[in-house]
């Protein structure tokens, strides 16, 4: 093949490079800050720039790379299994934060636009000589946190802020996903969807989203280990966390990280969840609404279509809304770990649902989400609580209620249970999620619950608001 004879114009955008100048931009990116810890999100890079490159760029779809970059075997389904959309996700922003500082004087942009997976090459427009502050290593900017040694971060105030811009790009990557599914029509326009949300796509007002109020901690960087028996005590901050404050506050990898209190809870996947969801209902021209769940009032229940996010440990309104319905949560206690608990189990059913950590390397992690989509409190307002064990289940649960093929899944299920059913659905259900590298894949219901107009939780409800 002659030396860039692979690359469409289509790809070429309005540049014209070398095979030579894309490959060793690509080299630029996979080995910048921004990707060099992500062995996942470089292969999945040179494998659509290689791809293209080779004039093969149409044999790209999320079939190939589930079975080539991310090894799910010649089984798998993207239906089923979400890798793929997710860790494209990822990429796009890690893209996005290389060409926003690193690559900001790079003569070539790599880009992969949302709904696809083949990449662009085009000209760097935005180059141009930006002065960059820097720190000294191992040093926050003193602007950020008062003084370059009293290195404190908040985790809620950081996170939270990661979660926010990641919701942002997953919504516009879902919104477009789903246009360019449906042939261009709006997102969420399905018949399932619409017969999964009637009720509440019906009502003239778009509903109440209310998180669960955060749990805070401070993380602190000490640069010799903290003793044992120091006090306050002081949990050590896993790897896995660390790398995101390094990387955001320009930190060596000296030092060592501790987390006191001992809860962290960084509500990321309510966060994203609460995006996916304000999309479904924008595109009915139903605005959203946000609080916590510590500004809830009980004139709220009365005058709201509410959806909750959480668990008991942060949402204390969760325990008596869910009191007389036949799934509930468990707040951890002792050894026991937050769970879902199944108070009328049919025959064969488990008695409680928590998460399954593997026993040895390579296996999934399996997390569960209780999903109750219920009467209000009165005849007149509808009520959702998405409750996820942890985050990656959060997710989980917020793709069941708003992508079409799991929206059908779902619908099938309940049909399954009720067959005669008619009018808006009520329901309670778990879902399983397995897993792998903090990024959610296969999902099942594992048990669904019909609720009939006649089981209310309101009197529970009543009773913990003092009414």
């Amino acid at each position: 093949m002659p030396h860039g004879a692979g690359v469409s114009d289509r790809t070429m955008q309005s540049g014209k490079f070398t095979e030579q100048a894309i490959r060793d931009q690509l080299e630029r990116v996979v080995q910048s800050d921004s990707l060099k810890r992500s062995r996942r999100l470089q292969q999945f890079l040179r494998y659509i720039t290689e791809l293209t490159l080779a004039g093969e760029e149409s044999k790209i779809n999320e079939y190939l790379l589930g079975v080539d970059v991310f090894e799910r075997g010649p089984d798998y389904n993207a239906a089923e299994d979400s890798i793929v959309r997710r860790q494209a996700h990822a990429l796009r922003h890690k893209l996005g934060e290389y060409y926003g500082a690193e690559g900001k004087l790079d003569p070539i942009r790599i880009e992969m636009p949302l709904g696809h997976y083949v990449p662009i090459f085009k000209p760097n427009d935005q180059a141009a000589s930006v002065a960059v502050p820097t720190s000294p290593p191992n040093e926050v900017p003193s602007g950020l946190l008062g003084t370059p040694t009293a290195r404190y971060i908040v985790v809620v105030a950081v996170l939270a802020a990661a979660g926010l811009a990641s919701a942002y790009w997953l919504g516009r990557a879902t919104a477009r996903q789903g246009s360019t599914a449906a042939g261009g029509s709006a997102p969420y326009s399905s018949q399932a969807v619409q017969e999964l949300w009637s009720a509440w796509l019906s009502a003239e007002e778009g509903p109440l989203l209310c998180f669960s109020s955060p749990l805070m901690a401070i993380v602190k960087d000490y640069a010799t280990p903290v003793p044992a028996d120091a006090d306050p005590p002081r949990l050590t901050l896993p790897e896995v966390l660390t790398e995101p404050f390094r990387e955001r506050l320009g930190l060596t990898d000296d030092g060592y990280f501790y987390i006191t209190p001992t809860i962290s809870e960084t509500k990321s996947g309510e966060s994203l969840g609460a995006v996916q969801l304000t999309n479904l209902f924008a595109s009915q021209g139903l605005p959203v609404r946000a609080t916590r769940s510590v500004l809830l009032t009980w004139e709220d229940f009365r005058q709201e279509n509410l959806i909750l996010f959480g668990h008991t440990e942060q949402n204390p309104w969760l325990a008596p809304l869910l009191a007389n319905y036949p799934l509930q949560l468990r707040d951890t206690s002792g050894e026991r770990q937050r769970r879902i608990v199944n108070t009328d189990p049919k025959p064969d059913d488990p008695e409680y649902y928590e998460i399954n950590y593997p026993s040895q390397e390579g296996e999934s992690t399996v997390e569960y989400a209780l999903v109750s989509m219920l009467p209000g409190t009165d005849d007149l307002h509808e009520l959702l609580i998405v409750s996820g064990l942890n985050t990656q289940a959060t997710l989980m649960a917020v793709e069941f209620l708003t992508e079409e093929e799991r929206v059908m899944q779902l619908l099938d299920s309940l049909r399954r249970e009720a067959p005669d059913h008619t009018g808006p659905w009520r329901f309670q259900l778990v879902l399983r999620a397995e897993v792998r590298e903090q990024v959610p894949t296969g999902g099942a219901i594992e048990l669904i619950r019909i609720i009939i107009p006649e089981t209310r939780g309101s009197a529970a409800v009543n009773a913990a608001a003092g009414q």
